[in-house]
């Protein structure tokens, strides 16, 4: 009886601990990329989505960029450190069409192919999981590409989802914080 009700107050102990960490993980922390998947970050997929909202995220970032055809997707530029991360991946190149992208031939590898997202693919997990909100980072410095990703956002959420966007453009926090200017000071 004593060993019965040891592992009663054992589990019990585990199940209180693992429902603070979820509802810590809710309302504290965002899932950077939509959180990782298989190992990887910075997938921005569907997969990845998914896995952080079963274990409680609530909150995600996700990047935001433009095909070579001006399609607004979710995807994280091809830097050198990327390439590094993702390196059993097949990305062979730096900049994609539209039809390249959702061919799911970008997040490809020999064990995995990921879900990739769009902004309407976006705009539907938004709709489809009301409890949520996005950071959208978007990477594009040029203002003009910005506008137009911001109208392409507006454009397919037709505002049902607006207050649960929160938009962070690169050049806007490159510009109000550059961290050699404030050591310099």
């Amino acid at each position: 009886i004593i060993m019965i009700i040891s592992l009663f107050v054992l589990v019990s102990s585990v199940v209180v601990i693992f429902a603070i960490i979820r509802l810590f993980i809710k309302k504290h922390l965002i899932a950077h990329a939509m959180g990782s998947i298989y190992g990887y970050k910075y997938t921005n997929s569907l997969e990845a989505f998914k896995k952080s909202y079963l274990i409680g995220f609530r909150q995600f970032e996700t990047d935001i960029t433009l095909t070579n055809d001006n399609k607004v997707v979710c995807f994280h530029p091809i830097t050198p450190e990327w390439k590094k991360l993702m390196k059993n991946f097949c990305i062979n190149q730096d900049s994609f069409t539209y039809q390249e992208f959702k061919s799911g031939e970008l997040l490809k590898n020999f064990h995995h192919k990921l879900t990739v997202l769009d902004i309407n693919d976006l705009v539907s997990l938004a709709k489809k999981y009301k409890d949520t909100s996005f950071v959208l980072h978007i990477w594009e410095d040029d203002e003009i590409k910005q506008e137009y990703i911001f109208d392409e956002i507006i454009k397919a959420s037709s505002g049902e989802v607006m207050e649960r966007l929160i938009f962070q453009p690169k050049m806007f926090y490159e510009n109000v914080y550059n961290p050699q200017e404030l050591c310099s000071q």
